[in-house]
């Protein structure tokens, strides 16, 4: 167990979080296993942030990380020994009542959970929500863990019950090369890995992956060099999609004089592209 969690606590170093929030799962991981207090402990934990940016694939660690039986709902399925696979949220409140201790771990709220016509969670599943959580603050045997688009997915008197939030963050330079080099390091050259971590500010893990993809097929079957600088002049990241994208556009401060805001975005997009 502790070699498992030793484990998770080296995937978290690949990954761009804030450092309290690597220790805040870590603590989690070391909770699970019976090493702290439950009275003292935090149990309910909600991973957030734009599609693309590792929340299942961050679920899906932490689980490997937990030996006791995780009631889990969600999209993709995933694997763990003592796996209990539910397909609503009141099944997950039955199961989970059903078990002494366990992990409950909801895969995507959004999907999970029926909107009405403001995009509000319909009464239903609200209240299954509501009586998860309820179950898991009345029973210290029992912690939560979920992902989501975004914390406002939850009403005020959820978000209230959830103790730890933790805002994903598009990957840096080096988590975006660790990543590339999982996926790529045996079929696509270490420099051409290098290039495109360091050249693709601004985009997700699903958006590099495309990446390679479009400058494989650009190359048409063979990475390059070129292709991979035609695909990053090409691809439009997700985080941009909303918005027209100009290329090889030069924009200079005295077009903004007067814009204070603007200069100010403008500063602040520079350092990000230098230091992503």
């Amino acid at each position: 167990m502790n070699a498992a969690i030793s484990e998770f606590g080296s995937f978290l170093d690949t990954i761009s979080l804030r450092r309290v929030d690597k220790d805040k799962l870590v603590f989690f991981t070391n909770f699970l296993a019976g090493k702290h207090n439950e009275k003292l402990a935090s149990r309910t934990f909600a991973l957030v942030g734009e599609p693309g940016l590792g929340k299942t694939y961050l679920m899906e660690r932490l689980l490997c990380a937990v030996q006791l039986p995780v009631v889990f709902a969600g999209y993709a399925p995933v694997r763990h020994p003592q796996l209990v696979s539910c397909r609503t949220l009141k099944e997950v409140v039955t199961k989970a009542n059903e078990l002494k201790k366990c992990l409950i771990a909801l895969d995507d709220v959004d999907y999970l959970t029926k909107k009405n016509s403001i995009l509000d969670i319909e009464e239903n599943d609200r209240k299954a929500l509501m009586n998860i959580l309820e179950l898991v603050t009345g029973d210290e045997a029992k912690a939560f863990v979920c992902t989501a688009n975004s914390i406002y997915v939850f009403d005020e008197a959820l978000r209230d019950r959830i103790e730890v939030k933790i805002e994903m963050e598009l990957p840096n330079e080096s988590s975006k090369l660790c990543y590339l080099a999982t996926e790529f390091q045996s079929i696509v050259d270490a420099r051409h890995l290098q290039h495109i971590a360091k050249k693709s500010a601004g985009y997700n893990y699903r958006d590099l992956k495309k990446l390679v993809k479009l400058a494989f097929l650009i190359g048409g079957g063979n990475l390059s060099t070129n292709s991979v600088k035609k695909a990053l002049k090409t691809y439009i990241p997700s985080s941009l999609e909303d918005y027209e994208v100009c290329k090889d556009t030069e924009m200079r401060f005295k077009d903004v004089i007067g814009r204070h805001e603007a200069k100010r975005l403008l500063r602040r997009a520079i350092r990000m592209m230098h230091n992503p």
